[in-house]
């Protein structure tokens, strides 16, 4: 009777730290089917309460296993959800559902890494496709090339987000992407298959001679511009806003041109160092720690490895935080994918390296 009693307490214990790590939200799927609508909500509200992004044709495309190994309510990332409304319109299911999710830090990493093992996860919330419009104009004319969209993708490319998306043959369609409609950013998002969007402009003008700047301003014949580029985020599917914002720069040349140049790539340059921050903090709560775990030969190997990580674009407070049996564990600030780390491991380090798995913010990898 007292065993019986204490399983009881345990159970009730385990229900109410499950209640208070548990965030409700409301989300709406939708679907061919009704089931379909309800497992679209159902992969919404992981979205929402995880801050990750789900690969939405893989979710359809795994349903048995989701249901099985993801949404069922005893693996306890789902702890409870209710059918708020259900509506057909000529084949087009609508569900609305209040989804209890799981908010405990350590079960959404455990939710973390069975998304990544299921495929759903790991390239398109650590490495989404992105995609960046801002035209841009210097004075009275329209600047072919934009130096300050160039400069925000690099900045993406740094930080480790190498699957930017190329729309050279979309720009001369657009002519003030910032005034588009959620349909219309839709529709483009769509068609350059893009899982996030930024969309802006940018201006330059002429500040005149450096010179005037300058005690006595005597004229040198070096020109300064001044620029400002502006853009919003959003995530492509939903059309929310992830960040906003403008940033300022300026350049110098002989050449007014190449100063409006160097003015755009500054602001660029600051802007996505902006965007870069906000969308990590907006897909991964801030969470850009990444472990490696190499299995090596010896302590010379670990210190090629150390060695190949430090120059990863990207990679930023690196230690060796344990070294052991051939063991040797890596720490790092890392905003991109395991995957993106290991092709630019392996292409840095003196030695061969060879992926032995990845899950969530985790590598690890044989060394020779």
């Amino acid at each position: 009777m007292r065993k019986a009693l204490i399983m009881l307490l345990v159970l009730a214990l385990t229900s109410i730290c499950a209640a208070c790590f548990a965030k409700n939200v409301t989300v709406s799927g939708v679907g061919s089917t009704e089931s379909e609508a309800k497992s679209d909500a159902l992969r919404m509200a992981i979205e929402q309460a995880s801050g990750m992004m789900i690969d939405s044709q893989t979710w359809v495309d795994k349903a048995v296993v989701i249901e099985d190994k993801i949404t069922s309510r005893s693996r306890g990332y789902i702890t409870n959800y209710k059918v708020v409304n259900s509506a057909n319109d000529d084949g087009n299911w609508k569900v609305t559902m209040n989804v209890d999710v799981v908010d405990d830090p350590n079960s959404v990493k455990g939710l973390m890494d069975a998304l990544a093992r299921e495929g759903l996860i790991q390239e398109v919330a650590l490495n989404p496709r992105i995609a960046v419009v801002i035209p841009e104009r210097h004075l009275n004319y329209r600047v072919p090339n934009p130096t300050g969209e160039t400069a925000l993708i690099k900045k993406f490319i740094e930080s480790g987000f190498n699957n930017m998306v190329d729309i050279s043959d979309t720009r001369t369609k657009l002519n003030n992407p910032m005034l588009m409609n959620q349909d219309e950013l839709a529709s483009l998002a769509n068609s350059l298959r893009a899982d996030i969007l930024i969309v802006g402009e940018a201006f330059s003008e002429s500040a005149g001679d450096v010179g005037k700047f300058l005690p006595g301003q005597q004229r040198t014949g070096i020109q300064s511009c001044r620029a400002r580029v502006e853009a919003k985020m959003y995530y492509a599917r939903t059309g929310q806003i992830i960040a906003a914002d403008g940033k300022a720069g300026s350049g110098a040349d002989t050449s007014q041109a190449i100063a409006s140049k160097k003015a755009l790539a500054n602001a660029g340059d600051a802007l996505g160092e902006y965007f870069v921050t906000k969308f990590m903090e907006a897909i991964g709560r801030g969470n850009t720690s990444m472990e490696v775990i190499a299995n090596v030969s010896s302590y010379q190997d670990a210190n090629k490895i150390t060695a190949a990580l430090g120059q990863v674009n990207g990679v930023k407070d690196l230690q060796l935080r344990n070294y052991a049996d051939g063991k040797a564990i890596f720490s790092m600030v890392y905003t991109g994918s395991p995957e993106s780390l290991f092709n630019q491991l392996q292409k840095n380090a003196e030695c061969t390296v060879e992926m032995s798995s990845t899950a969530y913010k985790s590598l690890t990898v044989n060394v020779y």
